[in-house]
């Protein structure tokens, strides 16, 4: 991981504040947000196609909005086993509660729920490490078959797994230390810092992605699967 590459390219693209502007002034609608989630997927993709310069201007802003809403709605359908779980448990907990004698059947239900609410837990730590693949299959246009099938997102993690966690945890970081001290200048530079915390993550994620398949190339056919 090139650590110098993904906190200095900002700076060498001319027309950084113009683009990063921008995508401040989406994040502070919030509904634009979905059109910078779709901006920094391409970003993400043009390092993991090694281009010299990654960062996008704003000339395709309707396709980073379809793109947003793909990656947000895969991530949705991605986490409706957990909410479904959570939701039918609750509910089974309530409705035994209000019985006149719940005897030992309440305890039983709660001790299962927390049994469920721990796989849950987990499953929503995967849902994480396999959101900065899907983020970039997304902005490489791939079908929604593949998109939604969360094998496509582990196979990408899992050849170069140490890279995408060293991206996702400087990224989370960056944006922990940033968003904050955005927020002191004014609230508008909340929203700044956080875009510009995101684009160093997204480079990241596009540096993991291209070793990913570098090394995915250097894999006899045979031993992939």
């Amino acid at each position: 991981m090139d650590l110098e590459k993904a906190f200095t390219f900002i700076w060498k693209d001319t027309e950084w504040p113009k683009k990063i502007g921008i995508a401040a002034l989406l994040a502070f609608t919030l509904v634009g947000m979905v059109g910078v989630f779709g901006w920094l997927g391409e970003l993400a993709r043009r390092v993991a196609a090694d281009e010299e310069n990654p960062l996008p201007d704003w000339s395709d802003i309707g396709e980073y909005f379809i793109k947003g809403f793909q990656f947000l709605g895969i991530a949705v359908i991605w986490s409706m086993p957990a909410a479904l779980i959570i939701l039918s448990s609750s509910a089974a907990i309530t409705l035994t509660a209000m019985m006149d004698d719940p005897g030992p059947i309440l305890p039983i239900i709660s001790v299962f729920s927390m049994c469920l609410y721990v796989l849950v837990f987990i499953y929503i730590i995967i849902l994480n490490v396999l959101s900065p693949p899907l983020w970039l299959l997304v902005a490489e246009g791939n079908s929604f078959g593949l998109l939604v099938n969360p094998k496509s997102a582990w196979d990408l993690f899992r050849t170069n797994p140490g890279s995408f966690l060293i991206a996702m945890l400087i990224g989370w970081l960056i944006v922990s230390f940033l968003s904050p001290l955005g927020a002191v200048v004014c609230l508008v530079g909340a929203f700044f810092t956080t875009v510009l915390s995101q684009t160093i993550m997204a480079h990241l994620v596009g540096q993991a992605t291209l070793h990913a398949r570098t090394d995915l190339d250097s894999i006899p056919e045979s031993s992939i699967n």
